[in-house]
C-alpha cells in the first residue's frame, strides 16, 4: 500500500483501488512547467522494482517519429525494452526489425533525460529514468484497472503468439476510464513492436489503436519512473 495526498487529504493506495486514481495530475512533479500523470502504480514488480510508480505526460509531444536505435543489444542496461515487454522478451527478444530499433529508442534512458528531471531539485532523488511512453502491455494493465474501478466499461487486449515477432493489440476505450481523458490523448507511440509489417508500430489514439510507420510524426507521451517512496500529491 501506498498513502498518497488525494486534494490534501491522506489516503491509502491499494491495487484494489488505485485504478480510480489513475490519470490524476501529480500536483508537485512537473518538468519545464507541464503537468504529469499518475499512469500505473507496478505493485507486483512486472515492468521493475515492486511499488515502482509511473507518470505520463499529461500533454503528449507532437509531430514526433521514431529514430532507429542503433543500439541491438536489448540487454544493455539503459534499454527497458525486455522490461516494458515481458512478453517479447519471452518470445522474441532480439532487435532486428525496423519497428523493434525505434521501439529501442523509444525505452533508451538516454534519449528522455530532460524529463527525468523535475522542476523541482529536490524531487531528483526519487526519479529512476524516463523513456518515451509505455508499452502496450503496462497500458492495458492501467487501462483495465481503471476501467474496473469506475465501471466504465471497455477494454484493451493483446496478444503474443508463440511464432509473432510482435504484439497485437484491439480493444474499444471509454472516455471516463481514469481521469482527465487519460487513456483518449490522440496519437503518441507505443513501446511495443506490432507483429506483422516490420516497421509498423502502435499509435494510441482516441478510443482504438492505430498502426503506423515508425517515421510517421505521431507523437510521444514521456513515462517517468519514481521509486515507490515519492510522497505523491494528487489533483
Amino acid at each position: 500500500a501506498i498513502t498518497a495526498m488525494v486534494n490534501g487529504v491522506p489516503t491509502t493506495l491499494t491495487p484494489d483501488n488505485t485504478g480510480s486514481y489513475y490519470g490524476s495530475v501529480v500536483s508537485d512533479y512537473t518538468v519545464n512547467g507541464e503537468e504529469y500523470q499518475l499512469f500505473f502504480i507496478d505493485y507486483d514488480g512486472l515492468y521493475g522494482e515492486k511499488g515502482d510508480i509511473y507518470l505520463k505526460k499529461k500533454n503528449k509531444v507532437p509531430n514526433i517519429a521514431c529514430t532507429l536505435s542503433t543500439k541491438t543489444n536489448p540487454d544493455l542496461p539503459e534499454l527497458k525494452m525486455k522490461q516494458m515487454n515481458p512478453a517479447w522478451k519471452a518470445k522474441n527478444g532480439t532487435i532486428d526489425r525496423n519497428n523493434e530499433k525505434a521501439v529501442a529508442w523509444l525505452c533508451d534512458t538516454g534519449e528522455w533525460t530532460a524529463y527525468a528531471t523535475p522542476d523541482n531539485s529536490a524531487l531528483q532523488q526519487y526519479v529512476r529514468y524516463a523513456i518515451g511512453g509505455p508499452s502496450i502491455e503496462m497500458y492495458a494493465k492501467s487501462y483495465t484497472e481503471a476501467a474496473q474501478a469506475s465501471s466504465s466499461g471497455g477494454s484493451v487486449t493483446w496478444g503474443f503468439a508463440d511464432n509473432a515477432i510482435g504484439y497485437t493489440c484491439g480493444g474499444n476505450r471509454v472516455s471516463n476510464a481514469g481521469k482527465n481523458q487519460m487513456y483518449t490523448t490522440d496519437y503518441y507511440w507505443l513501446a511495443s513492436p506490432l507483429s506483422g509489417n516490420a516497421s509498423f508500430m502502435i499509435a494510441a489514439h482516441a478510443s482504438i489503436f492505430n498502426f503506423y510507420s515508425y517515421d510517421d510524426a505521431r507523437g510521444v507521451a514521456p513515462l517517468v519512473c519514481l521509486k515507490s517512496d515519492f510522497q505523491l500529491n494528487l489533483q
